[in-house]
Order: C-alpha cells, then sequence, then structure tokens
C-alpha cells in the first residue's frame, strides 16, 4: 500500500440495524463496526458462573443486580447509538437505565 493511499470506507452500523440482525451469531459493535464473537468455551462459563454466583451474593439486600451475557450494553446511547458490547457479567445499581433489551 501507498502512504498516500485511502483505507477503504466500511459502512457504519448503529444499534437499530443491530436489533434486526436475525443470525444466531454474537455480536459485538464498536464505533459502528460489527465483530463477530467466538461462543464461550466450558471452562470460560464455569468460571463466568461462579463469579456471577459470588457477585449475586454480595449484592444481596443492595439495589443493585447481575447479569450475564449475552446481555447488550449500549453505549454512547445518547450520541450515535453506534457502540454495543456482549460482557460476560454486568452490576446494574440505576434499573432506570436498563430498557428490557439492554
Amino acid at each position: 500500500m501507498e502512504v498516500n493511499e485511502a483505507l477503504p470506507e466500511y459502512k457504519r452500523y448503529t444499534y437499530a440495524d443491530y436489533c434486526s440482525w436475525d443470525d444466531d451469531k454474537l455480536w459485538e459493535m464498536i464505533d459502528g463496526v460489527p465483530y463477530a464473537m467466538a461462543g464461550p468455551s466450558q471452562k470460560h462459563q464455569e468460571i463466568s458462573m461462579q463469579l456471577g454466583s459470588l457477585i449475586r451474593n454480595f449484592l444481596v439486600g443492595k439495589p443493585c443486580k447481575v447479569f450475564a451475557a449475552p446481555f447488550p450494553v449500549r453505549l454512547n446511547a445518547a450520541f450515535g447509538d453506534d457502540t454495543v458490547l456482549l460482557p460476560d457479567l454486568l452490576v446494574v445499581c440505576e434499573m432506570a437505565k436498563l430498557d428490557g433489551k439492554s
């Protein structure tokens, strides 16, 4: 590639696009660029469940809840709504931020 050669322009997607994808793949989207994710291994799931249980027990009596993947987390929802992540575990303490889907 020559130094002056521009990189190709790729389509950018939004959360609305993300919601319309009806395949069985796991996707994350960062700044409008989708990334396919591999499914978790057995060991990964065991560790994730153990951590989730520990966190859930810690949160008893607190206003927070723990959620397990896949649970879409939207970043930049107020600005461009073009970043969606699927963390293994998520702790939410402000339930008003949940919309039933993400």
